[in-house]
């Protein structure tokens, strides 16, 4: 008999209280089409459940032998912790149950909480031909993210869906395609990064997140200056999917953020990095904020400077960063990046004021300098 293991003690891993607090619901595309592994060409409406009633749902079988396969990635960290947590048996996770399981030959998973009934079932694997094909076709016009994005997935994994909770029709016996795809996207990486996949709830995120802090994991490498209030692992997720990526983290970074975030005016309340990723509105100084805690975390050496505009009393914001033996400054904006500009900040162009950054996110507003 397999012995079970205790993996962590944490109440914000509580999933139906605390964790889910963070979260309330879970979506996907309208449209997703199974022959695309999920992928909803027009991504303008959105399928949206509570996580109360998709937990609620009963889970039943998926009709195929072999398990229904999907374009939404997993993270290769996180199937490395759960490779980790589950070598010895069934890991137990605050009222949670992780447990390996074959379904008809295939190797995967279940994941399940015993007091509630809830279990769903599934498996990983490298995505293939046809689900690369996917890449190429969406990104055949932008080589950049065409490269990016392949290399993301074969640096990852896919989900196949085993078992699936029939959260939209809960009368039927027979879980349809959109509620396969709900539970891969509850299952998935909080970061999605194919057109048409909707980012995932991230639950293994948050698992593997705690396990790395406890164990000094990957958590290490990271110069964790502050402890985020909300999003953890979904920033230090967000953090290690670009460091997959070839080429310069911070140009990644920006082309990342350009796809991913609208600009808004000033305000008195600053967008903390952390509400910023989920939201992806801010204004300038939110923007500059953002990217200076992941160059922060990332050890570079960032400096938040602000610039007063020519004849007005607004403000222009910039993260200034250097790396390197020679030492020379960059400035990241929203218009762009200035890369090696000098020795000095002042190489950067118009004269500034240094930001005291730890301070602004203390009082969680600007303060004019």
């Amino acid at each position: 008999m397999k012995r079970s293991v205790l993996v962590l003690i944490t109440p914000a891993l509580l999933l139906l209280t605390g964790f889910a607090a963070a979260q309330q619901t879970l979506s996907v595309y309208r449209g997703a089409q199974a022959e695309l592994f999920g992928r909803a060409p027009d991504r303008n409406s959105l399928l949206t459940v509570s996580l109360d009633d998709f937990m609620a749902a009963e889970t039943l079988p998926v009709l195929q032998p072999l398990g229904v396969p999907t374009a939404v990635v997993f993270s290769s960290l996180s199937r490395e912790a759960l490779e980790e947590i589950t070598k010895a048996g069934p890991a137990e996770v605050e009222g949670s149950v992780i447990e390996r399981k074959t379904v008809n030959g295939l190797p995967g998973y279940r994941f399940s909480f015993p007091r509630t009934g809830f279990e769903v079932s599934f498996a990983l694997e490298k995505p293939d031909k046809p689900v690369l094909d996917q890449i190429g076709q969406v990104y055949r016009k932008n080589l950049y993210w065409r490269r990016a994005v392949m290399e993301h997935y074969q640096d990852n994994y896919i989900i196949r869906i085993f078992e699936a909770k029939n959260v939209l029709d809960p009368g039927k016996k027979a879980v349809t395609f959109e509620e396969v795809l709900l539970t891969a996207s509850f299952v998935g990486d909080s970061d999605q990064w194919l057109w048409g996949i909707h980012d995932g709830f991230g639950v293994f995120n948050e698992i593997t997140f705690e396990v790395s802090k406890r164990q000094n994991w990957f958590y290490k490498a990271y110069d964790n200056y502050r402890d985020y209030r909300e999003n953890a692992a979904k920033m230090y997720n967000r953090i290690r999917n670009l460091e997959q990526i070839d080429g310069d983290f911070v140009e990644n970074l920006l082309m990342y953020l350009s796809d991913r975030t609208a600009e808004t005016e000033l305000t008195e309340t600053l967008v903390m990095p952390e509400e910023f990723i989920e939201t992806g509105f801010g204004s300038p100084l939110d923007f500059a904020c953002f990217v200076y805690d992941i160059l922060r975390r990332k050890r570079m050496e960032p400096v938040l400077l602000a610039m007063k505009n020519a004849g007005t009393e607004d403000y222009s914001f910039l993260t200034a960063y250097r790396t390197g033996k020679d030492g020379l400054w960059s400035g990241v904006s929203r218009q762009g990046l200035v890369k090696n500009a000098g020795d000095s900040l002042s190489s950067l162009g118009m004269a500034y004021t240094i930001l005291d950054a730890e301070a602004l996110f203390t009082a969680g507003r600007f303060i004019n300098p």
